[in-house]
């Protein structure tokens, strides 16, 4: 392990000993973000109560339209993994809400991902085209979903470009698992700003948001396609929501007509050639297993309530 990796996981390990509780009605989004990551590592369930405590009592129609995009991807992130919890009523209810800005096109198509309901991708790709050309990491994500919704290359080449190339100490630290993933970044890319931190430490679950995807392996996922239709069938939707804190999506078009195929690789490692669409979810578990997170937490979430996403 490099010194930047070890250094940054104490940070991170200090960031949770050093998190603070939190009351339900007054958790931020943050937090919350924190708690469902925190349950997807350690699968420890005092995580998960926490997150469904905070939504019981949220009042989601009182939210700011360009606030309600990020909750209800939340929401759909909780939802995947605790099939029992009150997620899918609260992003029902969220749904229904007006909602805008870059945003509510990463929520809405994570709501289309699991409901299969296409208003919902149509409204989301319809937002995407009246962006303005603003650079930044709520554009660069929004291209980004969009990309994973169309298969469009140009969408993925627009993400990078208006994501640019940010400094840590630039880039708010929510957004580093999206620099992670468009950009490569690592601990070496991040640990002279980390050190700096007793100057002035971000919060422990904006440090922990940042920085376990950070640490973690990559889990990339190059789904190959020919008809654009398949990218909206429902094992893709279940390969797309797989909930791993540093998860990456690429998506090609086949030079010639075939059914889809899956290529995962976990940590650079490349596995076997998937055809057989039924077993892709079941193979990224078995992958995330085999990561060791001793030194992050302790120990992979084996998920046994995760919604199961089947559709027509």
């Amino acid at each position: 392990m490099s010194t930047a990796a070890e250094f940054c996981r104490q940070a991170l390990r200090s960031a949770v000993a050093q998190l603070p509780s939190f009351q339900p009605d007054t958790a931020d989004l943050t937090q919350l973000r924190c708690a469902l990551l925190l349950y997807q590592l350690s699968d420890r369930q005092h995580w998960l109560q926490r997150l469904r405590d905070a939504c019981r009592v949220q009042d989601f129609p009182g939210l700011e339209p360009t606030a309600r995009g990020a909750w209800l991807e939340l929401l759909c992130d909780a939802w995947v993994v605790d099939a029992n919890g009150p997620f899918r009523g609260n992003a029902a209810q969220l749904s229904a809400l007006p909602c805008s800005g870059p945003q509510a096109i990463n929520g809405l198509l994570r709501y289309w991902r699991i409901t299969g309901e296409a208003s919902f991708k149509e409204h989301a790709l319809q937002l995407l085209k009246e962006l303005d050309n603003t650079t930044g990491p709520a554009h660069a994500a929004a291209m980004l979903a969009g990309y994973r919704a169309t298969g469009a290359q140009e969408l993925l080449d627009e993400a990078r470009r208006r994501l640019a190339r940010p400094r840590p100490e630039t880039l708010t630290i929510g957004w580093w698992p999206l620099a992670r993933d468009l950009l490569d970044w690592g601990a070496e890319d991040v640990v002279d700003y980390v050190q700096s931190w007793p100057n002035g430490a971000p919060p422990p679950a904006a440090q922990i948001c940042g920085l376990a995807p950070i640490l973690l392996p990559i889990l990339e996922l190059k789904i190959r396609w020919w008809e654009a239709s398949e990218l909206d069938e429902g094992y893709v939707a279940e390969a797309v929501t797989f909930p791993y804190p540093a998860m990456r999506m690429r998506l090609e078009r086949r030079d010639s007509p075939g059914q889809v195929y899956f290529e995962p690789s976990l940590g650079g490692n490349h596995y076997q050639q998937l055809e057989d669409a039924g077993i892709v979810a079941s193979l990224l578990e078995q992958m995330v297993s085999e990561v060791d997170r001793q030194g992050i937490l302790h120990g992979a979430r084996r998920r046994t309530s995760r919604r199961p996403i089947g559709r027509q």
